[in-house]
């Protein structure tokens, strides 16, 4: 009728004491048919057996009473139904779990027997100490068995601190020494830290050793400055340096600080411009100040200077026209920034800001450097005496005076000469009233106004050292021919006339008869000395071709012109004609001007394709007799300047002055202006340049060949013009027909080779190469030949 269901019931000794339904039945069967009121209602205990009312008990079992639920009872045997018992009466104390008659660690006592631990055989009362942690004897003390520390370490088993964790019986470092040991580790937490003395320098590095392998750092302080080599002391032999922070800046002298005793001076770059205030930083905290020199002139920003990539910005230097604050002082000029007249050119730079068409121009890449105005501007309003045409300039220097002669006039009554002279290069004065004007007489031949004044200086001409050649059209021939002045200071003028009445103007080179070259015109002079001789280049035109013809004369008054082969091709013979069609000067040439340096010659002249006129030049070798050659690869030499500016037109050479190797090119130069007569004004220029330096290297002087020789010319070239410009030039005195040509490279080399039978027998030559710059001045270097067979 009903399972048998093992439940398990603590027994005295702390084991499962199984009971089974089976051992009660006899019981039960006593309560079958028992009355309603022997039902049990609650858990017990109960004197009689009775039957469990709660169909979830058991039927109620005999035990002893368990209050404390710890498996063992007190005395008083009664039924049960439900828990609350136990199957013995071994339990000292039913109110406390803990005492009981268990013996658990079977060390022979219970909890009710004393045991203080029942987990542990080791201990109970009567038991000896021992270091393990327990009261052993449990006498409720365990002296010296704490581990305050929580090392793992007990004060009985060794631990000689038990405050701190890291000092123990144990090696915790691995070093092989304790912290409790004699004499201890002093940090067993860090294996670096030890008592030996590994680098033999005495002190371990527990002794405050901070380098155990290197002697050399120790805790010794040798220079007597406070600090060691462990104390931070970078040099222990010298007490100016040390590891100190004296002045609490964050470095030491060892760190790199300047000045220990002054936090304001440390190595830090705290505004990160690469220097410190140790380097001498004047502001750390700005780092647009710094002793640096970027651009080398000598002031750092430190020093004030305003623009360190600028070396012409500092203070004190003075203001040049750049455009910007030169000397620092926070202010640009107002001639660096305004440009009253709108040509692009500031005040400062341009040379006149009221005059858009004077400016600047470096747009013209020849050996010469132009002025940016005129030497001597013309007047377009009509109110001055020169007028609205300032041309043909005319140079002469007499050893205290330059002077320059000029054109000036428009209508053919109106040519006339004027002057401006200085006598200190710098300060120009301008004569107030023509120096010579045409001649008044009716039937003169130059009534009509005189032109292209040519100025020389012969001082063995005692009585007239100045002369001055001057070109005139006469009214009678319509023709164009050359008059002269004479002067015995340069300002008061008069022209040398015909001793008969009626003292007409002498024709010193007149133009020449039909068919001649210069049947239409003798003109454009240009007169130089060379010793007592006179000589004089002049524009021949016979009013189709034009060239460059030569005259000569011992005196300066009687003339002759040079015609070497008289009949044959033009008559006279020119050194030079204009140009083939398509060159530059195709059309016309003119106004010739001889450079000439120590050593070379050059002529420069205007020439012309139909438009405004430019300069050209053409090399003069050996005495200028015989036919030259234009400048091909250099021409033209002198172009007219920039649009809108005074010569942008037209430009005609007038004179050089050569100072030290300064060289002087006076000009004239036109621009359009259709308010005045010929819709164009024409004003005076200075031009400057330097002549280049030749070295021939080979061959050597003299030199003795045979006909059948090649011969090599090399050399150098210095100049201030581009040297790939440079053009060299190889021609022979005995020989006319030997000319050669060449260029020097971009670094003035240059090589020429004169091929075998160049010279033939004879000799002696002399072989002259000429070099010519951008600008056509030239030097020159010969050498001389001896050719045998």
């Amino acid at each position: 009728m009903y399972d048998a269901v093992a439940r398990p019931v603590r027994g005295p000794e702390g084991g499962d004491v199984r009971r089974t339904w089976l051992s009660m039945i006899p019981a039960l069967l006593l309560c079958l048919g028992c009355p309603e009121e022997d039902l049990c209602d609650g858990a017990g205990p109960y004197d009689e057996p009775c039957t469990c009312a709660d169909p979830e008990r058991s039927d109620a079992v005999e035990g002893y009473p368990d209050h404390d639920g710890d498996g063992f009872g007190v005395a008083g045997k009664a039924w049960f139904c439900g828990g609350g018992h136990a199957s013995n009466d071994a339990d000292c104390d039913d109110t406390d779990a803990a005492l009981n008659g268990s013996d658990r660690d079977a060390d022979g006592v219970t909890t009710c027997d004393g045991d203080c631990d029942d987990g542990d055989a080791l201990t109970a009362p009567g038991l000896d100490e021992v270091c393990d942690g327990a009261d052993n004897d449990c006498d409720g003390e365990a002296p010296g068995e704490v581990d305050e520390d929580g090392d793992g370490h007990l004060v009985c088993a060794g631990d000689c601190d038990d405050t701190d964790p890291y000092v123990t019986p144990e090696d915790l470092d691995g070093d092989g020494v304790a912290g409790c040991d004699d004499p201890p580790d002093c940090d067993d937490s860090d294996a670096d830290l030890h008592l030996d003395d590994a680098d033999g320098d005495g002190v371990s590095p527990c002794d405050g050793d901070c380098d155990d392998s290197d002697a050399a750092m120790n805790l010794e302080d040798l220079d007597g400055d406070g600090s060691s080599p462990c104390g931070g002391d970078c040099d222990d032999a010298d007490p100016s340096v040390d590891g100190n922070d004296v002045d609490g800046d964050g470095y030491s002298t060892c760190d790199g600080d300047c000045d220990d005793e002054d936090e304001e001076l440390s190595p830090e770059d705290f505004d990160m411009d690469g220097y410190s205030t140790c380097d001498g930083d004047c502001h750390d905290f700005n780092d647009g100040l710094s002793p640096a020199d970027e651009d080398g002139d000598g002031v750092s920003t430190c020093d004030g200077d305003c623009d360190d990539s600028d070396a012409a910005s500092a203070p004190g230097l003075d203001e040049v026209c750049d455009g910007a604050d030169n000397d620092c002082d926070g202010d640009v000029p107002e001639d660096e920034t305004e440009d009253l007249d709108g040509d692009l050119y500031v005040a400062c730079e341009d040379c006149d800001d009221s005059d858009p068409a004077q400016y600047p121009d470096d747009s013209i890449t020849s050996g010469w450097a132009r002025a940016c105005g005129y030497l001597v501007a013309p007047d377009p309003s009509g109110s001055a005496w020169y007028g609205h045409r300032i041309e043909q300039p005319g140079v002469v220097e007499d050893g205290t005076m330059l002077a320059v002669y000029f054109r000036t006039g428009y209508a053919a009554d109106e040519l006339a000469i004027g002057m401006v002279w200085t006598d200190d290069g710098a300060t120009w004065q301008l004569e107030g009233a023509p120096v010579l004007n045409g001649d008044a007489a009716p039937d003169a031949w130059d009534t009509d106004g005189v032109s292209h004044p040519a100025p020389v200086y012969d001082p063995s001409d005692v009585a007239n050292p100045y002369k001055l050649y001057y070109a005139a059209v006469d009214p009678g021939t319509g023709g164009t021919s050359i008059g002269l002045a004479v002067s015995s200071d340069g300002f008061t003028w008069e022209r040398y006339t015909e001793p008969d009445p009626p003292h007409h103007a002498v024709q010193v080179v007149t133009h020449g008869g039909l068919d001649d070259l210069d049947e239409f015109s003798a003109s454009d002079p240009f007169v130089w000395l060379e010793g007592p001789q006179y000589h004089m280049l002049y524009r021949c035109s016979d009013g189709v071709d034009s060239g460059i013809c030569l005259a000569t004369s011992t005196d300066g008054y009687e003339w002759t012109k040079w015609d070497p082969e008289p009949l044959a091709g033009y008559d006279p013979q020119p050194l030079l004609l204009n140009g083939e069609t398509g060159a530059w000067d195709e059309a016309a040439i003119g106004s010739p001007v001889l450079v000439q340096s120590a050593t070379a010659a050059t002529l420069v002249y205007a020439g012309h394709a139909g438009g405004g006129a430019s300069v050209g030049g053409a090399h003069m070798p050996f005495e200028h007799d015989g036919e030259l050659a234009r400048l091909d690869d250099l021409a033209p030499l002198y172009e007219p300047g920039m649009s809108g500016r005074w010569d942008d037109l037209s430009v005609t050479a007038g004179g050089t002055y050569e100072d030290e190797g300064q060289w002087w090119l006076f000009h004239d130069g036109a621009t359009e202006d259709a308010s005045v007569d010929g819709g164009e004004v024409v004003g005076l220029g200075i031009a400057t340049g330097e002549g280049p330096a030749l070295t021939l290297t080979a061959p050597v002087d003299p030199q003795v060949i045979t006909a059948a020789d090649e011969v090599t010319f090399t050399g150098a070239v210095t100049d201030s013009d581009a040297l790939d410009e440079l053009y060299v030039v190889l021609s022979s005195e005995l020989d006319s027909g030997i000319l050669l040509t060449t260029l020097a490279d971009a670094a003035g080399d240059f090589s020429i080779v004169a091929p075998a039978g160049t010279f033939v027998e004879g000799g002696p030559y002399l072989v002259t190469v000429t070099v010519y710059d951008a600008g056509g001045l030239a030097d020159a270097a010969s050498v001389s030949f001896e050719v045998t067979p």
